[in-house]
């Protein structure tokens, strides 16, 4: 099990301009073992090793929150198999959309009516980082990430202690 730890959000990251105007944000960072991989690489393998218990988890919140016009998300695990260097901006990215990618930095996000979402994985020499960023536009999306802002940081470290990268 690598350690993890909670960081300061990257200043690195393209990202850390809308820090002002975000709602909620985190950075979690560890170890590294294959300081070749990219960006993509890291991501595409963190999605893909999503437990089941939080592909469930994201089915309740598709089933829940239907009723109030919140659109359906593709389970984290669905991202395509494919050379991490041919992912390109605009492509989709299991759920997400690739808003910017370079060897060292892939950020992906989501957007709909009550929140949007940017996530970035971060590539340095010898660690990685995954840092999210929500900005909530109305109500829904404040009571939206009451849940989420509590369960996000355990998912995220619980990844990251298991991913072999």
């Amino acid at each position: 099990m690598k350690p993890v730890r909670k960081v300061v959000f990257p200043a690195e990251s393209r990202l850390a301009a809308r820090l002002p105007r975000a709602t909620f944000h985190d950075a979690f960072e560890a170890p590294l073992e294959n300081a070749d991989l990219i960006a993509a690489a890291i991501a595409a393998a963190a999605l893909r090793a999503s437990p089941h218990w939080v592909e469930a988890l994201i089915r309740l919140r598709n089933a829940m929150s239907r009723p109030f016009g919140i659109r359906p998300v593709a389970p984290l695990g669905s991202v395509a198999a494919r050379d991490p260097a041919a992912w390109r901006p605009g492509d989709g990215f299991g759920m997400f959309t690739i808003e910017s990618i370079d060897d060292a930095e892939l950020v992906l996000g989501i957007d709909d009516a009550h929140l949007d979402v940017r996530i970035s994985f971060l590539r340095r020499p010898a660690s990685y980082l995954i840092s999210s960023l929500v900005i909530t536009h109305n109500r829904v999306g404040v009571a939206y990430m009451q849940p989420v802002r509590l369960v996000h940081p355990l998912l995220v470290i619980l990844l990251m202690r298991e991913l072999p990268i």
